[in-house]
């Protein structure tokens, strides 16, 4: 049993919406690639699309870190070289994270995701307009 990894550029566009001075839920999209692949048995292994629909509810635990849990529904579509193949997959899945703000626009974050048997941990760089 052999553990992947693939690199992934992605992008999410989204919408706060303020419940109270500490929660918010936020509707978004994420939209991404893989960079680069990965090579088992001598088939290269590509990510070429991530599309992930979430509704992320916002707990602000301080005024400048925030913890969050969200429910997904997400598709991974992969190719296969030397196979001529792919193949793609909708499953719903779940994550927590936490989000740190240096200012009112941009903040850093750390999110754990789990899809059915797939385990997805991602750092980013969030820039709010």
């Amino acid at each position: 049993d052999e553990d992947l990894s693939f690199n992934l550029v992605n992008f999410h566009a989204g919408y706060v919406f303020s419940i109270d001075d500490q929660f918010t839920l936020m509707p978004e999209v994420r939209v991404g690639t893989g960079v680069g692949d990965e090579n088992v048995m001598g088939v290269n292994i590509e990510l070429d699309r991530f599309v992930v629909l979430s509704v992320r509810a916002n707990y602000a635990a301080t005024s400048d870190l925030d913890l969050f849990i969200q429910p997904s529904y997400g598709e991974a579509k992969f190719s296969f070289d030397g196979l001529g193949s792919e193949t793609s997959d909708w499953e719903y899945g779940t994550g927590i994270g936490a989000n740190y703000q240096f200012d009112s626009n941009t903040s850093v974050e750390a999110m754990y995701e789990y899809y059915d048997g797939t385990d997805v941990v991602s750092i980013g760089y969030r820039y709010r307009f």
